[in-house]
Formats: structure tokens, C-alpha cells, sequence
């Protein structure tokens, strides 16, 4: 029985022995031909079998083919090519032993697919299960994908792909699944098509599952149907496949799914690291080369997206949508992009992005809350309309902050640099200032009513290269302006300016000086840096510009800012108050050491205006100055510049030349001004007589040297005869001791004019006049210390402080004199108070207007004291005054001094801030000598006294006359030990017990009324003054054997006097007075005697009675 075995395996082995080595002897090239056509059978493709062709029978028989190519030549096919690096043919055993070739599996290895999706979508693959009536089984081992539609560039890759295809029988039902890569992510797919019904339909199903990270799946469910002349069901129709059914994607991150998808992994490409969760639904329907997607439903995060999406395939696709979103977070989509490159994000998108030309559609979108710069932007909508590489915008509209409507249309074209939108912008707003805030712009410094109403409507295009606003036309407030605006796209910052503007009140947009914020001064690098840190060129034009109370009229600038460098074409100002100014030139490397070049120049036919118009007060006597130039360079590196400037005001020419350096950094300076004139009268008006004589030349020379901490001056000037210097320091910090301190010296040989406070020039000569001084001044005032002054024969010395941090300025002063030479001044005022040869003689005082403003603009005061005041026929010794002047009122409270050997004391008030001024006194003078009374007063009738004048009294008025006029008070006098001069009333007395006869009494008592004095003991009165004239009480001197009385009035107004002087004798008893009337100047009145009643008393023996 062994044996038999043995005998039977051994021709098994040999046959199969034989079955494993007869393939090797067979050439299976010579059969390409037949395998060819089993394997376009079984895959219903053409194959092109360049490679060997070789059979193994064991395990199972199967063919394996090298390097083959299948092509999709037959019309109804959508797979364009096929290569693989093998083919390998698991054949059925049976049919094998017949001769006939079945396949019953196809395993391709590293195969490489190419599928037209344009056939596909375009109803020309007209059986999508075309070939898979035989196939049982396909397994792809690392095969990779190529979908391509050449009409709209598409070319997809997707490499990594392992899978296996089964089906029970030709009619289904099929399964496909595997595994494949997706941008570098692994993923997990699954199609299954049930069994082909009669009409060529099957229901589908398919899966895709991300699986690293988790990200989310897509699903769809339907029928898919595509064998001609069904057209019932879910078949084809007569145009093409049709497919329908639901479509769902969903993911916890949207984004990173959408990544994964080509070509949607575009437009994620910088997805935000946030996860949004994605849930999309929607009916897809793809029939007659026409995609629809109904019912949709998106939700991506919190945004919630509503509507339809319709495709129509063809040579020129058509896609129309319409949705409804409810919020939008752009402030989160723009964190995708860095800070730094936003702007070169988008225009790389602008410049890589293309309508294309063979695709048509439409689009609706409307949002209702977009989240943008942190608030909420209403109701967008946008409506476009795409047709032959060209995009109509009808409606790009929303309500943005500020309570601002903005609407757009215009179209959007492809260029030869990529997308460029050309089109119209309307903005309208009644809160601009909140719409600015939004944006960025800090508005809190601009005062609440400015930024309110804006208008505005402009041509906007945007392409990669920039955005441009042109024809600009609109109303911000109260300003109207046109124009136009462009901003470059690119890393660095550009943009430009050319707006005209008709006026524009810049101060109703800056805040007052004390709210507005305290700011560091840059460093110049800084400063420097940020210009150079972006290029723009601006053409500004302004017909009206208020800037800090200044009006400018016609304000122009053009400057163009690029690489670093600076271009100022222009800046000018065509009218302020007069004033025309201008400026240009250029400033290179503005990162470095800055190299300017500029010009300037301004011209004005009146300084006088030109002041008003800057809002400064100029001395009277400066009003008149009308033509003033000035022309100069600025060249030079910044820290070395050179200034060179030359002018003229007037008859006054100046020159300016020097170097400053380092102007943003650590200032320093070095140069000198000087100033010549050939007219001192236009300059200093009436001032200048204080200094005529020897011409009408003025000089002036400053140089100076120091940086922004000190800096050593030495000035010098000649005004005609008068000479002054300084020679000194400035410090400018710290601030606790900035200021200006030195040396002032002035000297003049002989002055012919003082200047008074009331602007009145008081002649001379006054001799010569020198002052020496040290200068502390800083920013809260200046002092005068170490005074020393001479003024002909007056010489003083002391202090002089003023002190202007206050509200208003003050002045205090104390001066201690040897000598004050007054004379001048007390002959003038004499003059004018109605002496012989001035005005009063002829009947009234001056009724010019007294100047007191000049005491108005300060509080001071004055403590003087001086041995000797020289009032020319008399003096003050001793002289103490103290004074004070505040809010326009002077107060004069203690005057003490030694007058007429006697001791005068005088208090009293100027008040000169009511209108008119108003005077008040008290003036006192205790036992002073008649006889010192200086001409004229030296001829009245009183002499040899003592006496007592006591004087208070007030007025109001705009000049002397109006203060005479009105002046009320009242005078008390009293003498002592004196004689009455003009009276002989001894002589009269020695006649008693005479008659002669009336010739001769009348001769007797005219002749007591003609010479001789009269000893009286003691005497005195009381005047009362109303509104300038003063009327005595009687006023009664005792004498030896009578009275004197004196009755009447004197008009200070008129300055005379209407008086009678009467002597009463002590006896005879009934003896009549006499004495003299006075009547007509007050000084020297004329005489009218009363002699008759007591001449006739005399020649009717009154006398002789006695």
C-alpha cells in the first residue's frame, strides 16, 4: 500500500513541478494583446502595456504587468489617464484551464489617477458605473489622485491613497473604501452604491472622516443614476447624470476642517488658533450640468448662515447665491493675519485673486451684526453680479458706528496685477467723532459740539497697489471740502494727501491750553524716525484757517515725503492781517543727521495789522509801522544749521546770522542779530524825540553763544546819543533758576525830553543820564538790583523788582536818593496850572484828555526817599513817600517832607479805573514860613508869618480842566506872628485928633493902602470849595488897634478872584472900615480901594472926637 502511495504522488509532484516551471518557458508578451483586451473589458478602459508581462499559478493564478498606462479615450468616461508602476491580475482557476482569461481581482500599485471633472460635472461621463460590470474586486496600493478641469484651471493632487473596491455581482451592490492623505492629514473614506436598478440609478452613500486631529467628517446620502434614456427616478436625464440627496459636514474645528479640503484649504490657510465648530446641511441636487444646494444651513462658531447655492456647469459656469447671515466676527478673522503685514496680506490677495473670465453669477448677502474693531456694524448687504471676468456691485451698504450710513457700488475687474474695484462711495454720519473713535482716532481732546454732521461722497478704487479716493466731495461741520486720498498697500506705510477745503476753525477743534495733555518732548531720534518710517505726499489748500485766534487766508502746503527725505514744495499763506509768507526746500536723510535746504520769506504792508491780526498790542507809537520783510536760509546739517536772514521794518534794516545746532536734541546756538535804522522816529514815535540831536540812526547788535541750558550774551545799542549794553548769562534750565542775569548799563550825554506816564514828552534839558544796574530776570519777572542812576543833577539808587506770574502784573520799587532835580517838571506844570504865560492867564486850563491807561496794566509799589528835592524856587527836605498802585487805583499813603521850613504830611487817591478818574487828598502843612513861599506867591499880602494850611478835597475828570472844574472840598489857614504888607495902619492911627479936610482924609487913607506893613498877631479861616471855586468864611487877622477881614471867592476854574480884605478899626467909636477890593488874576488881581466912608468920617472930625 506504500508503495502505491508513492507510485501515485510521485507524477503529482512532477505535475506540479511542472505547473510552477512551464510559465517560466511560455513568452507572455506574445499575448499582451488578449490581456489587453481582458483588462479593457474588465476596467472599461484602454490599457497600454509597456512592460513585461509574467504568470505565477501559485498560491492562485495572477498575471502582473509592468508599467501600464490606462486612458479614458471613450467619451463616457470622466478618468483621463491611468499609469502604474504594476498591474497585477488575479485570475479565475477554471476558466484558466480552459483558456479563457476572467479576472476576479486587479490590484494596482503605485497607481496614478487623472480625472476630468469637468466631463464629470458637465453630464459627458454619461454612465458614472461604467466599468464595473465584471469587475468583483480593485485594490489600489499608494496610489495617488490628479483632479483637473482645464476650462477653470483646476489641478487637485491628492497623494497616499490605499483602498479596495468590491462588488457582489455586475449589478452591485459596490463598496469602496480606505484610507488616503489630505493636506498631510490622514483620513478615512467610504463609498458604497447599492444595486443598479433597471432605470441605472443606485443609492449612494459616502464618508469622509478626518482623523488626525478630530476635526470633523462629511456625509452625503442619495441616489446616483447616469445610464441614457431612463429619466425616471433618481436616473439621468436627458442632459446628463443626475444626483440628489443630503449633504452634512461637522467638525468641533471648522477651519482646520475646511484646511484639509482642496481647494477649500485656500481659504483656511491661516485659520485662527480659536476652534470654531462647524454644522452645515444642505439638499444637494446635481442634474442637467446644473449643482444646487437648497436648504442651507451653516453655522460656523456663533455665525449662522441661511440660503442657496446654485451651479450651472457648462463651457461658462453660472453660480448664483443668495444668504443670510446673523453675525459676521471680522475682528476675529483679522487676527488670522499678523499686525505687521495686514496690509500685505491683502494686497498679495488682491494681486494673486482673478474674476474668471468663463463664469457668470450673482450674489446676495446680507448680514445683520458684523463684529468689527470691537463694536457692532448694522444691516450690511451686498449684491454683485459676475459676467465675463467683470463683477457689478449694486449694493455694498451698512450702518457703521457713529451712527454712520456707508454705501458703495462699482465693479470689480480683473487687471494686468490681478483684482481692481472701480467705483462710487457715499458716507453719511451725524456722529463722526464716533465713527473716528472707532477707527482709532483718539477724539477726546476735540471739544464735544465738533464731529457731528459729515457728508461726503468720493470715487474709490482699490487694486493690490492701493486704495484711492478721488473726486472727494463733502461737508465735515461747518467745512467744505473736495479733493482726493490714496493709501499704498504695501509693508511701508505710504499715502496721499490733495484736499481743498473752503475754511476751517482749527481752534473749535483743539482743546483749551489747560485740558490739553501734557506731553514729553520726542527725542530727535524718535521723532526723526517716525518720519522716515513712511513716505506720503500732501497738497493741502485752506481758503480760511482760524488757528489759535489767527485767521489765515489762502493757506497752501505741498510736501512730498519719500525714502527718508523730505520735499517742501510749498507752504505759504497767501493773507494774514497782510502778511504774506512762504517757505520751501528740502531735508535729506531724516533717519541720520537730517541736511536741510530751506527758504523762507514773508512780506507785509502793515506790521501794524499784521499785530492786531496775530492778536499782539502794540505801543501806541508803534501803530504806525506799515512795510516789513524778511527774507533767509536754513542750511546745513541738524546739528550745525545755518541760519542766515536779513529784513526790514519800516526805515529799520536787521540781519540774523548764526549756527544752531542739534535743533531735536542738544540745542546749541552760536550767532548774532543787528538792527539798523535810518528813521528812529518810525520805529519809536514820539519816544524818539526823548533821544534826537545828533541824528536818526539806531544800532543794535546782539551776539550770543550757549546751548539749551545757558548761553552768554553781549548786546550793545546806540539809539542817536544813547548808549546801552548787557553783558550776561541766560540760563533756560533748570527751571527753578532759568532766567537772565547780568549787567545793564545805560548812558545818554545829555537828555532834551522825558517821557511821562501819560504819554506826554516833559522838555528839558535834564543833562546827562546814566543807570547801572544787575539784571535777575526769569520767567516770573525781573529785578534790578545794585541800581544806580543819574540824571543830570539827580542821582538815585536802590531797587526795581517786577513780578508778572500773577494775574497781573507788579511792580515795587525802593529808591534812595541824595538829589532829585524836579524843577522841569514843576516849571511845566506851573505852566499849565494857569501861571502868567500858560494857559489859565487866558481864561481856561488844558482840556486835553489825560492818558492813565498805562496805569492800568499794573498794581505796584513806590518807596522813596530823598535828602534834597529840588523843585526849583523851593525844595522838599527829607522827603519820604510811600505809594501803592492796584487794579487802577493809586494810593498815596504817606508823603512827609520839609517844606517852606515847616513840616508837610499828604495822603490821597487816583483812581483811574472808573471813568472818569477820580482824585481825592488830604494835604497838610504845619508852621511853615510865609516867607519861603517862592515867586509869585512870594508878593502877597501876608508876610513875616508862620502858618498852618490844612486842604482836603476830591474830583473827577478827563483832564485838568474837567478835575478843576469839579472839585469839592474844603481849606482851613491860620498865621501867627506876621505882618500884613500894602497896609500903613500905623500912619493912619498917628492922625487920630486931626480934621483935615476931605482932599486931604482921603489922601491919608489912600496912603495907608500903599505901602508899609502892619504887625498882626494872629489870624485864620475857613473856605469851603464847590465844583472849583472856593468861598471864605470871613477870614480875620487881629492887628494892633483893628481887625483885617477878608471876604470873597476865587474860581480856580477861571483862576481868578472877586474879594474884598476890610480893616475895622478898634476906635474912634463909629469909625467905618476901609480896605481894597480884588478883582480879575488870582496872583495879580486888580485893585479897587474903598476909601470914601472913612475919609469923609475922618473930615467930619471923626478923629478929632477921639
Amino acid at each position: 500500500m506504500t508503495r502505491l502511495t508513492i507510485a501515485l504522488l510521485i507524477p503529482l509532484v512532477f505535475l506540479g513541478l511542472a505547473a510552477l516551471v512551464a510559465p517560466s518557458f511560455i513568452d507572455w508578451n506574445a499575448h499582451k494583446p488578449r490581456i489587453a483586451g481582458v483588462v479593457a473589458r474588465e476596467t472599461g478602459l484602454n490599457p497600454d502595456l509597456a512592460g513585461n508581462v509574467s504568470l505565477t499559478l501559485l498560491p492562485r493564478p495572477a498575471l502582473s504587468l509592468g508599467d501600464v498606462t490606462l486612458s479614458g479615450d471613450r467619451g463616457d468616461s470622466p478618468l483621463r489617464a491611468l499609469t502604474a508602476e504594476r498591474l497585477d491580475i488575479r485570475l479565475a482557476l477554471l476558466p484558466l484551464l480552459t483558456g479563457a482569461i476572467e479576472a476576479e481581482d486587479i490590484v494596482l500599485v503605485r497607481p496614478a489617477m487623472t480625472v476630468d471633472l469637468g466631463a464629470l460635472a458637465s453630464g459627458r461621463a454619461n454612465d458614472p458605473l461604467a466599468g464595473t460590470a465584471a469587475l468583483r474586486r480593485l485594490q489600489l496600493e499608494n496610489a495617488s489622485l490628479r483632479l483637473i478641469d482645464e476650462d477653470r484651471g483646476i489641478d487637485i493632487a491628492i497623494p497616499e491613497i490605499d483602498g479596495r473596491f468590491d462588488a457582489r455581482d455586475s449589478r452591485g451592490p459596490f463598496d469602496l473604501k480606505g484610507r488616503l492623505m489630505l493636506a498631510d492629514e490622514p483620513a478615512a473614506f467610504q463609498v458604497s452604491i447599492g444595486r443598479i436598478g433597471d432605470d441605472g440609478s443606485a443609492a449612494l452613500g459616502a464618508q469622509l472622516l478626518i482623523e488626525r486631529p478630530a476635526t470633523g467628517s462629511i456625509r452625503f446620502n442619495g441616489r446616483l443614476g447616469g445610464r441614457p434614456g431612463t429619466g425616471s427616478g433618481g436616473g439621468r436625464s436627458a442632459d446628463g447624470i443626475a444626483l440628489t440627496g443630503r449633504l452634512k459636514a461637522e467638525g468641533p474645528d471648522g477651519w482646520a476642517l475646511l484646511a484639509a479640503l482642496p481647494p477649500l484649504g485656500a481659504l483656511a490657510a491661516d485659520s485662527p488658533n480659536a476652534p470654531l465648530a462647524l454644522d452645515l446641511t444642505a439638499d444637494l441636487g446635481l442634474e442637467g450640468g446644473r449643482l444646487t444646494l437648497t436648504g442651507l444651513s451653516l453655522r460656523l462658531g456663533d455665525m449662522l448662515a441661511k440660503g442657496l447655492v446654485g451651479v450651472r456647469f457648462g463651457q461658462t459656469p453660472t453660480v448664483t447665491a443668495s444668504l443670510e447671515l446673523n453675525r459676521l466676527d471680522i475682528d476675529r478673522e483679522l487676527a488670522r493675519w499678523p499686525d505687521s503685514d495686514r496690509a500685505g496680506s491683502f494686497a498679495g490677495r488682491l494681486r494673486q485673486a482673478s474674476v474668471p473670465e468663463a463664469m457668470h453669477g450673482s450674489l446676495s448677502v446680507a448680514v445683520g451684526a458684523i463684529n468689527w474693531r470691537g463694536q457692532i456694524v448694522r444691516q450690511a448687504r451686498f449684491t454683485a453680479e459676475a459676467i465675463h471676468g467683470r463683477i457689478a456691485i449694486g449694493e455694498a451698504s451698512a450702518f457703521l458706528p457713529g451712527d454712520t450710513e456707508l454705501r458703495a457700488d462699482g465693479t470689480v475687474e480683473n487687471s494686468a496685477a490681478g483684482l481692481a474695484f472701480d467705483g462710487k462711495v457715499r458716507l453719511r454720519s451725524s456722529n463722526i467723532r464716533g465713527l473716528a473713535e472707532w477707527l482709532g482716532a483718539d477724539s477726546a481732546a476735540i471739544p464735544e459740539d465738533r464731529l457731528r454732521q459729515t457728508q461726503l461722497a468720493a470715487r474709490l478704487h482699490i487694486d493690490h497697489r492701493a486704495v484711492a479716493l478721488s473726486k472727494i466731495d463733502g461737508i465735515v461741520d461747518n467745512s467744505r471740502l473736495g479733493g482726493a486720498a490714496t493709501i499704498a498697500l504695501r509693508s511701508r506705510p505710504s499715502f496721499g494727501l490733495d484736499i481743498a477745503i473752503d475754511r476751517l476753525n482749527l481752534d473749535a477743534y483743539l482743546a483749551p491750553a489747560s485740558d490739553a495733555p501734557a506731553t514729553a518732548n520726542m527725542p530727535r531720534d524718535a521723532f526723526l524716525a517716525r518720519l522716515a518710517g513712511f513716505d506720503s505726499s500732501a497738497a493741502l489748500q485752506i481758503g480760511a484757517l482760524t488757528w489759535h485766534g489767527v485767521n489765515l487766508q489762502n493757506f497752501a502746503l505741498d510736501a512730498y515725503l519719500y525714502n527718508g527725505a523730505l520735499a517742501l514744495n510749498q507752504l505759504s499763506v497767501g493773507d494774514l492781517s497782510g502778511l504774506r509768507a512762504s517757505a520751501g526746500g528740502r531735508v535729506e536723510n531724516l533717519a541720520g543727521n537730517p541736511q536741510f535746504d530751506i527758504v523762507f520769506d514773508g512780506r507785509t504792508d502793515s506790521l501794524a495789522r499784521t499785530a492786531r491780526g496775530l492778536d499782539l498790542e502794540l505801543p501806541a507809537h508803534f501803530k504806525a509801522l506799515r512795510e516789513a520783510r524778511v527774507n533767509g536760509k536754513v542750511s546745513g546739517r541738524a546739528d550745525r544749521l545755518s541760519i542766515d536772514a536779513d529784513g526790514e521794518i519800516n526805515a529799520a534794516d536787521f540781519t540774523l546770522q548764526g549756527f544752531l545746532g542739534d535743533p531735536f536734541g542738544h540745542v546749541t546756538y552760536d550767532g548774532s542779530v543787528a538792527v539798523h535804522t535810518r528813521d528812529l522816529a518810525l520805529l519809536l514815535g514820539p519816544y524818539a524825540r526823548g533821544f534826537a540831536g545828533d541824528g536818526d540812526n539806531a544800532e543794535l547788535k546782539i551776539d550770543g553763544h550757549g546751548d539749551e541750558k545757558a548761553a552768554r550774551l553781549r548786546a550793545s545799542a546806540t539809539v542817536n546819543r544813547l548808549e546801552a549794553s548787557f553783558d550776561g548769562d541766560l540760563l533756560v534750565s533748570p527751571a527753578a533758576d532759568s532766567g537772565l542775569r547780568g549787567t545793564l548799563a545805560l548812558r545818554h550825554p545829555s537828555l532834551d525830553t522825558i517821557p511821562l506816564p501819560d504819554g506826554r514828552m516833559l522838555p528839558g534839558p535834564f543833562g546827562a543820564a546814566k543807570l547801572v544796574a544787575a539784571v535777575d530776570a526769569g520767567s516770573d519777572g525781573f529785578r534790578l538790583d545794585e541800581l544806580v542812576m543819574t540824571l543830570g543833577n539827580s542821582d538815585a539808587e536802590g531797587g526795581l523788582a517786577i513780578d508778572w506770574q500773577g494775574p497781573r502784573t507788579t511792580v515795587a520799587a525802593t529808591l534812595d536818593a541824595r538829589r532829585l532835580d524836579l524843577a522841569p517838571l514843576v516849571e511845566t506844570l506851573e505852566r499849565e496850572a494857569g501861571q502868567e504865560g500858560g494857559p489859565a492867564a487866558g481864561g481856561g486850563w488844558p482840556r486835553s484828555v489825560i492818558d492813565f491807561s498805562s496805569l492800568l496794566g499794573f498794581d505796584g509799589t513806590l518807596t522813596l526817599h530823598a535828602a534834597i528835592v529840588d523843585l526849583g524856587a523851593t525844595a522838599l527836605g527829607d522827603m519820604a513817600f510811600d505809594g501803592a498802585l492796584k487794579a487802577g487805583r493809586l494810593e498815596v499813603r504817606d508823603w512827609r517832607a520839609g517844606l517852606f521850613d515847616g513840616a508837610m504830611t499828604a495822603s490821597g487817591s487816583l483812581d483811574v479805573a472808573t471813568s472818569p478818574a477820580r482824585v481825592a487828598f488830604d494835604f497838610r502843612l504845619d508852621n511853615g514860613a510865609v516867607d519861603a513861599l517862592p515867586p509869585p506867591y512870594d508878593g502877597m499880602m501876608i508876610g513875616k508869618a508862620r502858618g498852618d494850611l490844612h486842604l482836603r478835597g476830591e474830583s473827577a475828570g478827563r483832564s485838568i480842566f474837567q478835575l478843576v472844574r469839579s472839585l469839592d472840598g474844603e481849606a482851613r489857614i491860620s498865621g501867627r506872628d506876621g505882618v500884613l504888607r500894602g497896609l500903613d495902619l500905623a500912619g493912619l492911627l498917628d492922625r487920630r485928633g486931626e480934621r483935615p479936610g476931605i482932599a486931604e482924609a482921603r489922601a491919608l487913607v489912600a496912603a495907608a493902602l500903599d505901602g508899609g506893613e502892619t504887625p498882626f498877631a494872629h489870624g485864620g479861616g475857613a473856605w469851603r470849595i464847590e465844583r472849583g471855586v472856593a468861598t471864605t468864611e470871613p477870614t480875620v487877622f487881629s492887628l494892633d488897634g483893628a481887625r483885617a477881614i477878608l471876604t470873597g471867592r476865587v474860581d480856580l476854574d477861571r483862576w481868578e478872584t472877586r474879594s474884598r480884605l476890610m480893616i475895622e478899626l478898634d476906635g474912634p467909636p463909629g469909625a467905618p472900615p476901609f480896605g481894597v477890593g480884588l478883582s480879575g488874576p488870582l496872583l495879580r488881581p486888580d485893585r479897587d480901594p474903598i476909601l470914601r466912608p472913612l475919609a469923609t468920617f475922618i473930615a467930619d472930625g471923626g478923629f478929632a472926637r477921639n
